[in-house]
């Protein structure tokens, strides 16, 4: 069993789910306005509401500093990525009680498992290696998250 932080289960558990919200979302219903009277200067267009993953895409271009042209197109991508179901995947990096790191990549699949890459070459005192688990079943524990199989 793997076993992760509660921090790490609430990121996996958020960018697992996102993919899959960002389709699941439906329009919000407009709300009724006044109609504007000859004197009102005109409205602007009503805006559609956003998507989970246009607001996913804008939180991720925040972080990362973008503006202008390359948050433009940055945001282009990653809504697209999300609207052709493009896999999510989160790499946590954990230290060793030497404090060597000690990367494990987390991808959803289609069919609702996990790949889980653990890459522990830098890690001085390990088997030093890349293992690949094929995982399904998440579940909260106190200590971090748990998978009911993996195999390899």
């Amino acid at each position: 069993m793997m076993r992760l932080s509660s921090r790490t289960i609430v990121t996996i558990a958020a960018s697992l789910l996102l993919a899959g919200s960002a389709f699941a979302q439906t329009a919000a219903t407009p709300t009724p306005t006044a109609p504007a009277t000859k004197s009102a200067p005109a409205e602007k267009k009503a805006e559609k509401p956003r998507t989970a993953a246009s607001l996913e895409c804008s939180k991720q271009a925040d972080a990362k500093g973008l503006h202008g042209k390359e948050r433009k197109k940055f945001r282009s991508e990653c809504i697209k990525s999300a609207k052709a179901g493009t896999p999510a995947r989160l790499t946590v990096t954990r230290s060793t009680t030497e404090g060597d790191p000690i990367p494990v990549t987390y991808t959803s699949r289609a069919d609702g498992s996990v790949k889980v890459v653990t890459d522990t070459r830098q890690d001085a005192f390990g088997d030093q290696k890349i293992t690949t688990e094929t995982c399904t079943g998440p579940t909260a524990a106190d200590y971090g998250i748990d998978f009911a199989t993996c195999t390899d």
